[in-house]
This record gives structure tokens, sequence and C-alpha cells, in this order.
């Protein structure tokens, strides 16, 4: 963890607890830090007590993470996204719909989380509904590496090509309509 003052940048401590590298992370709020780590495991460090709050074990790589209200998320090495009840820190459910790792999680809103993976798929789930599978997909070319929400309408991408080169890009939808048709069960975008 590092410290901003005053216009530097410097180093304040550390959290132990993973066995392997630490491939992942996000925070959960202003105290509690989530990672993800090659040792198949997520872990939720508390800054202020400065230590570790509970181990989340996925069974596989974890390659993102991210966090909601509610939840937390883990994107792992098999495709398959892990959700977590932040109260009682317990698996709830899988998201299966990637082929290959899933390297980059975002909330785009409290309710619709955004994934992109190793195959070149992207992904909008509806976190708040019945349904395990994606309300909306869409395939590019090459491997997603990261993703930003810009505002709850635009994710920001950015991956490598089949070639090896770097993309940026970015999509734009229309997340209200997407959400009234996933509640009327529509398929969302």
């Amino acid at each position: 963890v590092f410290s901003v003052a005053d216009g530097d940048i410097s180093f304040c401590r550390a959290h132990r607890g993973h066995s392997a590298p630490v491939y992942a992370c996000d925070w959960i709020d202003t105290n509690l830090v989530l990672s993800g780590s090659f040792d198949r495991t997520g872990g939720v460090f508390d800054g202020r007590r400065q230590k570790r709050v509970c181990e989340l074990v996925a069974g596989q790589r974890v390659y993102s993470v991210a966090a909601s209200e509610k939840c937390c998320f883990l994107g792992q090495a098999d495709g398959v996204i892990s959700v977590w009840d932040r109260r009682k820190w317990a698996k709830l459910v899988e998201l299966r719909g990637h082929g290959h790792f899933v390297e980059a999680l975002t909330m785009l809103s409290p309710r619709v989380l955004a994934s992109g993976a190793a195959d070149g798929t992207l992904r909008l789930w509806d976190v708040c509904g019945p349904a395990t599978v994606p309300a909306w997909s869409r395939r590019m070319d090459g491997v997603i590496t990261d993703l930003h929400a810009l505002g709850e309408d635009v994710l920001l991408w950015a991956g490598v090509t089949p070639a090896g080169r770097g993309r940026v890009g970015a999509v734009a939808f229309d997340l209200q309509a997407a959400v009234q048709a996933w509640q009327a069960g529509g398929s969302g975008v």
C-alpha cells in the first residue's frame, strides 16, 4: 500500500498472506483490499488493522478481482467468475461463459459486472438477477487484458491482437435499456 502526500508517493506497508504471486487487487472500501493470486485464492486484507480478514478459495489461479456493495468477484484461470457474499465471505455462485482466463473485471453499476477474457470475449452480467448466464456478450480480436468503466454506458478495454499488437477500444451501450430488458426477461443490450 502506498501513500500520496504532498505530491510524493511513498511505500506504507505490504499485506502478506498469499503463497504465490498476486496478479490483481482492488479496493473493496476505504479499509479493505481484495487481492487475487496464483495460489488459487482471493485475499481480503484490512489496512487499518493490518491483517488478513479472510481467504476466498477459488480452486483456480485468480487473474482479476472486483467488488460491489454486496459481493466480491474473482476471475479465474478456467474462465469462471466466482461470486462471494461480503457479509459471510461465502461463495454464492459461479458465472460461466468465458473459454479462457478471466483477465479483467469491473463494475459498470451496482448491478452490472463487466468481464474480459483471454479468449477475446467481453461480457456483461446482471449480478442482481437470478440468472448465471451473461446478459450481453461480444467477441473481440485477441486477448482482453484490462477493463474500465467510463460512467455506466461506456466500457474502455485494452488487449493484445493475435499478432501481438496492443489495442485499446471502447464499447458504448444503453445500460438503462439493458437492465429493463433483463428485468423483463429479455436478453439485454
